[in-house]
């Protein structure tokens, strides 16, 4: 009966499949999440003084892991005074500026270039992408340059720049 047994378990094993040998196929599959973001961006930047020509560079970090492209918005078109709305010849309350954008990625660096004036809403400027250039742990500037117009009221200048950081899918 013993032996009766052990043949039919060995019979058993023999003609099972699963231990047959041959090639086991797994499928891996992972994402890894799309980040773009700005790094080490300074808040506020003092032009110090305004009467004369000059130029003034912020650097910046960014971290894009996919191609991107990036936006640049000026709220007032250039350095506006705070305190004056009416402005008589020959003054001005304006201080219009040029602003390079210099950002590097794995593929070459990004420069463009554009007058304050195109960086407001309802402004024009051909601003690039990073084609196929990714940018992970890289650098950037924004280099403003202006020269003095006219005759400037007395007074704080400002604007806000916004730069901002899309993905290109």
């Amino acid at each position: 009966m013993r032996h009766l047994l052990f043949a039919i378990v060995g019979m058993a094993i023999s003609s099972c499949s699963c231990l047959a040998a041959g090639p086991v196929s797994i499928e891996l599959q992972g994402q890894i999440k799309t980040e773009c973001r700005l790094t080490a961006v300074a808040p506020t930047v003092d032009l110090v003084q305004m009467t004369k020509s000059g130029t003034r560079t912020v650097d910046f970090g960014l971290y894009c892991n996919a191609p991107f492209r990036y936006a640049v918005r000026s709220r007032e078109g250039g350095l506006r005074n705070s305190g004056h709305t009416i402005v008589r010849a020959p003054f001005t309350a304006l201080i219009p500026y040029v602003l390079r954008v210099s950002i590097l990625t794995d593929a070459g660096g990004i420069s463009d270039t554009c007058g304050s004036a195109q960086l407001t809403g309802g402004g024009s400027c051909a601003i690039s992408d990073s084609g196929q250039g990714i940018a992970i742990a890289q650098t950037g500037s924004l280099a403003f340059s202006w020269s003095v117009p006219q005759e400037l009221l007395a007074g704080d200048y400002a604007d806000v720049v916004t730069l901002s950081l899309q993905p290109i899918f």
